[in-house]
Order: structure tokens, then sequence, then C-alpha cells
């Protein structure tokens, strides 16, 4: 029953190594033992592909307020170019307005002026910090895996279903334009 100090995890800004030990015991006799080294990476911390690469999944953040303010400014975008057009996924049923629901999505996000930053070298293999949706509104900078998380997180709390694709040194989101996985 491992119990983590959860404060401590979520003060790390950067990563560090650690051991972690276990001992098999019976009646008092040391069956068997061992160690091994571990990397404990910080909060916002990807492991990039080299170990469990579904775990980016859990930097997209689709509740939060960065996001609300984004759908919010996309809908009226989408409303003043088709009046009884709606952020409503794919409830309609139709691939175009889909594609006018992430046009109004990718124009909102544009309109922000953010700035891009080059990701660090092999982020693909190795993994980057990865900044939430405040920390990329804060600082007006991201990388292209942070928009694509942040584009990511605008199309699920839009009830669109985001896929994260990537190319050695760069990511992209897309979407799915008819309700499939």
């Amino acid at each position: 029953d491992l119990q983590p100090d959860h404060d401590y995890l979520i003060s790390l800004d950067e990563a560090e190594q650690s051991t972690i030990s276990a001992k098999v015991l019976s009646d008092g006799n040391v069956l068997a033992e061992a160690s091994h080294l571990v990397d404990v990476l910080a909060y916002d911390q990807w492991a990039g592909m080299r170990a469990l690469p579904e775990l980016l999944a859990a930097f997209c953040m689709p509740n939060s307020r960065v996001v609300d303010k984004l759908l919010g400014k996309a809908s009226t975008i989408l409303r003043g170019s088709a009046p009884d057009a709606s952020m409503n996924g794919y409830q309609s049923k139709n691939r175009e307005k889909v594609w006018k629901q992430t046009s109004a999505l990718y124009s909102a996000l544009i309109a922000e002026d953010l700035q891009y930053s080059n990701p660090p070298a092999s982020f693909g293999t190795h993994g980057q910090k990865i900044r939430t949706p405040e920390r990329i509104f804060d600082g007006r900078v991201a990388t292209c895996l942070d928009l694509a998380m942040l584009f990511a997180a605008c199309f699920e709390q839009a009830g669109l279903r985001p896929v994260v694709l990537f190319k050695e040194g760069h990511a992209w989101v897309g979407v799915w334009l008819i309700d499939t996985c």
C-alpha cells in the first residue's frame, strides 16, 4: 500500500530521481528484496514516448476556466456566421456543422495572439513540460504540444473527439468530423 506524499509531489518543479525499495518478509526473515531507481516527474511534465505515452491525455484539461472562455468566444464567432448554429458537438450528425464548430474554436484561439515557442529537442522521445491552459494565457507563449493540448481540451469540452498527432519535433491536433474514435 504505497502512500505517496501528495503535497511533496505537487510541489515538484523539476524531475528528481528516487528509489523504490521493497522487502518480502516471512516470520521476520527476509525472503527477497529489491531496489529500483525511478524518475519522479514534475506535475506538469510528460514522459514522452519512452514510457506510457497515453498519459498525455492527463494534460487535456477541458474543465479549465480558460477553455470555458475560449468556448464562449467560439460560440459568439459561430453565431456571427450562422445565427442558428451552436457548439453542440455531434448532435447535428452533420460533418459541415462540426467543421464550423472547429473553425470557430480555431478562430477564437488565433484571436488570442499567443506566441509560439520551440519545443526542446527530442521532446517526442524524452517528453517535456506541458503548460496548463492558465499558464499559456498568463505567459502568452506556448509550444506546439502546449497548443495541441489546449485545442484538444476545447474540442473535448465542446463535445468533440480530439486526436493528438506527432512527428519528430512537432505535435498537431485533429478532430473527428463524425462521432467516432
